[in-house]
């Protein structure tokens, strides 16, 4: 999660990351016969090949327990926002993201976020 200057009544938009969304365009992408497209090809993780496919992640369990609960605590964030800030969901961007890892802090993460806000600031600058 992240805020970001906007030109809005408040000032500000908060974007989150949304594991719920990626896993709608996953199994979008299954439905249309691309179950096996690699992701993250040619990169490493831990020294080895961090190739996998859409199949490999929509048929992990473990993985999908793991998003659901980062989902529930970004649900969590944005209620609490919403009350403490007034934020209407207008004030509220989603991007789908993906943890392929038990921990949320993988370098692909950070890298999408960091690039993620660079972008929309770039793009909500008044012109």
């Amino acid at each position: 999660m992240n805020f970001v200057g906007a030109a809005s009544p408040k000032g500000f938009k908060l974007i989150l990351a949304s594991p719920n969304k990626c896993y709608d365009l996953l199994k979008r992408l299954r439905d249309e016969g691309h179950s096996q497209i690699l992701l993250r090809q040619g990169k490493q993780l831990d020294d080895k090949p961090a190739d996998i496919s859409i199949a490999d992640v929509l048929d992990n369990e473990d993985l999908a327990i793991h998003n659901q609960r980062f989902q529930e605590y970004i649900n969590w964030n944005r209620e609490v926002l919403k009350q403490e800030l007034g934020l209407d969901e207008e004030d509220i961007s989603e991007f789908s993201t993906e943890t392929f890892e038990k921990h949320h802090k993988s370098p692909c993460f950070i890298k999408l976020t960091r690039w993620l806000v660079g972008f929309y600031k770039a793009s909500t600058r008044p012109t």
